[in-house]
């Protein structure tokens, strides 16, 4: 708890000072698979009231394991909120829990009036900017050359050097991430999550360097 925040090359002023997390949590070290979507979206729209702001993703890998792309931020909490209560097919269930629905929506000038952060004692949520930034790139164990422990690297992959962005060994390539590339007949999609066995962030989470080629 209480790591200090990014300090690294920031050449937009966009990350500076962000990351830093003064509690413990915990996150998924997979992406939602394609079979949990699938859960998901049966439950919400296959009845007689389909959930708002629930919207098909653009991308689906094939298999359970397939990625997923496209994901609204909204569709993201309203699966939360259907987590935290443990899948129930009640309309409640989807609508409160980790995020209030009801305040979904916009003000005249075109702003979000979303909440924004998750709800106290919510089981589930989608990870803070600061919370995913940790979980993807900051290291306790990392070695500073000032001889200080704990620091940030430049990408998610425990690393400062980019990833190779190709195919997986499993799938006769060399690669490290499903990022930056496109397959013949967008194969790239049929790349399963964790097929990149050996490349993870600091915390052990996979896919962080991208998931689905593009």
């Amino acid at each position: 708890m209480g790591n200090r925040g990014y300090d690294g090359p920031d050449p937009n002023g966009l990350a500076t000072g962000r990351g830093r997390v003064d509690y413990e949590y915990r996150i998924g070290r997979y992406e939602v698979t394609a079979g949990q979507w699938g859960e998901f979206f049966d439950a919400a729209l296959n009845r007689a009231d389909p959930i708002p702001f629930v919207r098909a993703p653009l991308e689906v890998g094939p298999g359970s394991m397939g990625a997923v792309g496209g994901i609204t931020w909204r569709t993201a909490a309203i699966y939360t909120n259907w987590l935290h209560n443990n899948k129930s097919l009640d309309r409640a269930a989807f609508m409160s829990g980790a995020y209030d629905v009801s305040t979904f929506g916009f003000t005249p000038e075109g702003v979000f009036t979303d909440q924004a952060a998750h709800s106290p004692g919510a089981r589930y949520w989608v990870p803070t900017l600061d919370e995913w930034m940790k979980a993807a790139h900051y290291d306790p164990n990392k070695e500073n050359a000032d001889g200080s422990t704990g620091g940030w690297w430049q990408y998610s992959i425990t690393r400062d050097t980019a990833p190779v962005y190709q195919r997986p060994p499993s799938m006769g390539g060399v690669g490290e991430a499903n990022a930056g590339f496109i397959l013949t007949g967008e194969a790239q999609f049929s790349i399963p999550l964790g097929a990149y066995t050996t490349i993870t962030s600091p915390w052990g989470l996979f896919d962080t360097a991208g998931g689905q080629g593009n």
